[in-house]
């Protein structure tokens, strides 16, 4: 089966969070599966500047995308991966930037026209390589119109190929003036209610949604959610008529990069059978950010700093939690209002409390390994990927009993044998401090099963090995191939 991967970010190039890192996960495991594969991304400046470590090279062509009767060139670079090639598109004007998509909190104001050249770009691109892979694969509004294209403009062209749109945040769709849509090349037939337009602007992600031949959320319990108005955003209706297409696939983590008995990173390795070795790395954080130094629980949060992720909940009973006998890590950063808000809350407690508003891979290694529970507030989580890292490395999470975090982690107070993590109502803090309170008491008074649902929570299963098995069933089903090889 010959394979395209079309996204707008990939790690170790470059990522805005983990989206970038389930594309990279994603290209590596598929790739061993198929007969060729192809992941496109947009030129970035920063991608450029480290061509050379990246051994990115020219590949001696350029290619031409006509937006509203002018030619914009656009010149091809590549790199040779392990099993697969990356192309890169480039143009200056659009993609030579210090941001991605936004300076702060304020997008790029010619965003749509952005990502409809790239969009355009990556398909003559494959037109110039002769390429007609069986599966084109797009993820979130950055590449929604691909599918639009495969099913207009470029049918001729790709006439066998089966397009799959992956939605990995539904919140971000994409959404720009009518006056935009001259710059697709599509008809005005297609600016309709059914069809692109959203309350009279243009939505990528709507295209995606109606015009992929599937389309995936990233984890079982989301699809039914996703068709409910707090939960679609706006599209809850459009996601309800296409749901036949819907199918809900978990994002795993990568046993190679996450495994705690193998990662020398940490201050001390250890495994489900030796999880007291865990305390060295407790230890550890708490020299480190000069936390006071006893058995109280380490309570840690990692969340981008957006109002989804349950942080206005956060912030507004930060007093009652930190008063509690309890230290507590936060990782973040984003809006810089919450920001500040984080570091007022760490002027009143400054012996247990600790906030760093960066993301530092090692740091995010050394703080899964050492804190007992991880807090996951998130009024909305498609799937999620620090419950299954904190998991992983022996931390239980107390997480909001939705989308992907409600397929992940099985309750204890529901299996109190195999559970490996706890549940709470979303946004209710009485709920929540209930909760937390029964979780402080089992840490200190039910050691034995504490530990057995450390050993519970390292063995989690859910790997990114079974999250390519899903999509290789899915791929098999949508091209009529057997081409996924094991």
């Amino acid at each position: 089966m010959d394979y395209v991967f079309i996204a707008s970010e990939a790690h170790p190039y470059i990522d805005t969070g983990s989206l970038g890192k389930f594309v990279y996960f994603f290209i590596k495991g598929i790739s061993k599966r198929m007969n060729s594969t192809i992941l496109i991304l947009p030129f970035y400046k920063k991608i450029k500047n480290m061509s050379a470590e990246f051994n990115i090279k020219e590949a001696g062509f350029d290619i031409v995308v006509n937006m509203m009767g002018i030619e914009i060139k656009a010149s091809i670079y590549k790199a040779d991966c392990e099993n697969y090639v990356v192309y890169f598109i480039d143009n200056d004007e659009y993609f030579y930037r210090e941001y991605l998509y936004s300076v702060g909190n304020k997008e790029y104001v010619d965003n749509a026209e952005r990502f409809i050249f790239f969009n355009q770009a990556a398909l003559n691109l494959l037109i110039k390589l002769e390429c007609k892979p069986d599966l084109i694969h797009t993820i979130d509004w950055q590449t929604g119109l691909i599918p639009v294209y495969l099913k207009t403009i470029y049918k001729n062209f790709f006439p066998n190929t089966t397009s799959i749109h992956t939605i990995y945040n539904p919140i971000y769709q994409g959404v720009f003036s009518q006056f935009d849509m001259p710059l697709t090349n599509l008809p005005w037939d297609l600016f309709t209610p059914d069809k692109l337009e959203f309350y009279g602007k243009l939505n990528f992600l709507k295209g995606g949604i109606i015009f992929s031949d599937a389309i995936v959320v990233p984890s079982e319990k989301f699809v039914d959610e996703v068709i409910m108005p707090d939960f679609g955003f706006g599209l809850h209706d459009v996601y309800k008529i296409y749901k036949y297409k819907l199918k809900g696939i978990s994002i795993g983590y990568d046993n190679e990069e996450w495994n705690p008995d193998r990662d020398i990173s940490i201050k001390a390795t250890f495994s489900a059978e030796s999880v007291e070795n865990r305390v060295e790395c407790k230890k550890h954080l708490l020299r480190k950010f000069d936390l006071i130094e006893d058995n109280r629980p380490l309570i840690g949060i990692i969340n981008r700093l957006t109002k989804d992720e349950g942080i206005d909940f956060i912030i507004e009973n930060s007093d009652e939690l930190l008063k509690r006998n309890v230290n507590l890590i936060f990782i973040g950063e984003g809006d810089v209002e919450y920001e500040n808000k984080i570091l007022d809350i760490k002027s009143k407690f400054n012996r247990n409390f600790v906030f760093l508003n960066r993301f530092n891979q090692q740091e995010i290694k050394d703080f899964f390994a050492g804190i007992d529970i991880l807090v996951k507030p998130s009024l909305v989580e498609p799937g999620g990927l620090s419950q299954l890292y904190a998991m992983r490395y022996g931390a239980l999470p107390l997480a909001s009993n939705i989308g992907g975090l409600k397929d992940t982690i099985i309750n204890i107070f529901d299996n109190f044998e195999h559970g490996n993590g706890f549940h709470f109502n979303p946004g209710n803090k009485e709920d929540f401090f209930f909760k937390l309170d029964k979780v402080i008491g089992y840490y200190y008074n039910n050691i034995d099963d504490w530990k057995r649902w450390q050993k519970n929570a390292i063995l989690n299963e859910h790997t990114f090995d079974k999250t390519i098995e899903e999509y290789c069933k899915l791929f098999e089903i949508l091209t009529g191939k057997k081409g996924c090889k094991k």
